[in-house]
């Protein structure tokens, strides 16, 4: 007998149908076929099989459970719904997607731990930024040229300043003449770099001297031997990060189409790793003008050299990813919100706008405000305490500063170029002029012309003449007062700057005080 025959007379056939008008009840026995289906009037009918259970509810369909409900899909599970879906739970609602037990979860911090002394070497910079694993390069300070004024005595010699009497005569007059030791400009000035002397005059720390630079930048520095070896020791841990990665399971994401738009995702670990680097002397900036003894110049500081670091990448899980095709909002009560990040922030739009009863912006590292246009900065209430800006250092502005109304200081003013004005106030000086030895002759140049006294010679008296010689009569050295602006004068300007120095004008958060009004004459010092 064939297989086919044999097969054939070893299947059972058989079925039986309960049929009444209200529902029927339809049971196959054939093998393989094996089924209950009931119907009922309306069309709905269940239909059980060695397949599938399948139901259909023509009309509405409700379920009540009086007590606890339990389903478990081994595989997948898809709802569909024509239109609206309401879901209403009197307490709490869980929604533990992605893992089969607390195991998973633990995977994701197993996974983590293992993963992060690679995170640690990749926040470390390519280069060892630091005087133990190189130098600085040169001091870029020492790169700005500027041309200060100087002065010299005529003649060439150190500056003395007014010396003497000026004489005036018949042939000198040493006062219209400029005869005497005063002060004349170098012509033309020479234009040079700042001096050692200079830039220690300033606030600015070299770690290696005045002649490196300040910042780590353009410096000379040994490659991180960590930062060259994590490509093998990230290969080193893959073998260890797969089997962990398999204890996480396939799931963990939640994608949601809806026609408005939202996609969500949420991870079993939270990923701190370090998400920037930092060098806190990385970078050179201008920083502070300084009055050096040679010259006045713009020193060249350190601001904090950052750089993002990528720990993010490889973390398995923990995306959140959110896009909305047109208008997003988020309306929250007097709880506020607290938006908090490990890593790097960014807020970006055609028109931001942050708007508060009060608005702190904090920096660590520093503070950046950049435009290619306008930058506006604008107090606009007559009641406040308008604009304050508060720093332990100097504050600089570049390339200059323009004020439409007053300047107020309560400290010095240095300046170490032209001081245009229209008028000066200030209080009254009285100081004296510089002496001038003034020689004469009598008013008369004919002999025996004017009689000026009488000499008694012998008993007799007899007429005594003017002589017409010049330069005959000496008068005594004579000067005047005046009132004047209040005044210190100094030998030269290096002098000028040195005394600057010495009385605090670059010491941050120091105020150099006006000296006292004295009155008398002005000796330079």
């Amino acid at each position: 007998m064939s297989d086919s025959l044999e097969q054939e007379k070893q299947e059972y056939r058989s079925k039986s149908i309960l049929n009444q008008k209200g529902a029927a009840v339809d049971i196959n026995n054939s093998t393989d076929r094996e089924e209950i289906k009931i119907s009922q009037y309306s069309g709905s009918n269940i239909s059980l099989n060695n397949l599938v259970n399948n139901e259909l509810a023509t009309n509405n369909k409700q379920v009540k459970v009086i007590n606890d409900s339990f389903t478990s899909v081994g595989k997948n599970r898809s709802v569909f719904t024509g239109k609206d879906s309401i879901e209403r739970v009197q307490e709490n609602t869980y929604s533990l997607k992605g893992f089969v037990n607390d195991s998973n979860l633990e995977a994701a911090t197993n996974w983590k731990e293992t993963y992060k002394p690679a995170a640690a070497d990749n926040a470390l910079f390519q280069i060892k930024r630091t005087s133990e694993g190189g130098s600085r390069g040169d001091n870029s300070t020492k790169e700005g040229e500027y041309t200060p004024t100087n002065s010299k005595k005529n003649g060439g010699g150190d500056v003395t300043g007014y010396a003497g009497s000026a004489i005036v005569d018949s042939d000198t007059d040493e006062v219209t003449s400029y005869a005497m030791p005063i002060f004349t400009t170098d012509t033309p000035p020479k234009t040079t770099a700042p001096k050692n002397e200079d830039i220690l005059a300033g606030n600015v720390s070299y770690p290696e001297g005045p002649d490196k630079n300040s910042a780590t930048e353009d410096g000379t520095w040994e490659p991180e031997k960590k930062h060259q070896d994590l490509p093998d020791k990230i290969k080193d841990l893959q073998d260890e990060l797969n089997l962990i990665e398999d204890k996480l399971g396939n799931g963990g994401d939640e994608i949601e189409f809806i026609k408005r738009g939202k996609t969500q995702t949420v991870g079993a670990a939270f990923n701190d790793y370090q998400s920037i680097r930092v060098d806190s002397v990385g970078r050179s900036q201008p920083q502070e003008v300084v009055v050096g003894s040679n010259l006045t110049f713009v020193n060249v500081g350190t601001v904090p050299h950052i750089e993002d670091v990528d720990n993010s990448m490889n973390f398995p899980v923990g995306n959140y990813t959110l896009t909305v095709g047109n208008r997003y909002n988020v309306l929250v009560g007097s709880g506020g919100i607290q938006l908090k990040s490990t890593g790097s922030v960014e807020v970006v739009g055609t028109h931001t706008k942050v708007l508060g009863g009060k608005v702190d912006i904090t920096g660590k590292y520093g503070i950046s405000i950049t435009s290619p246009e306008n930058i506006e900065i604008a107090s606009a209430g007559n009641s406040g305490a308008g604009i304050n800006i508060r720093s332990n250092k100097q504050v600089y502005i570049e390339p200059g500063l323009g004020v439409k109304n007053n300047i107020t200081t309560s400290g010095s003013l240095y300046t170490a170029g032209e001081i245009y004005t229209h008028h000066i106030t200030a209080p009254c000086e009285v100081q004296q002029t510089e002496f001038t030895t003034l020689y004469g002759k009598f008013n008369t140049d004919i002999p025996r012309r004017l009689k000026i006294g009488e000499c008694q010679i012998g008993g007799t008296f007899y007429p005594v003449y003017a002589d017409p010689t010049d330069d005959l009569i000496l008068n005594y050295p004579h000067s005047h007062n005046f009132n004047n602006l209040p005044l210190r004068l100094m030998k030269d300007h290096k002098e000028l700057r040195n005394i600057a120095i010495g009385e605090g004008i670059n010491r941050n958060g120091y105020s150099t005080q006006a000296r006292e009004v004295v009155n008398e004459k002005k000796v330079p010092q």
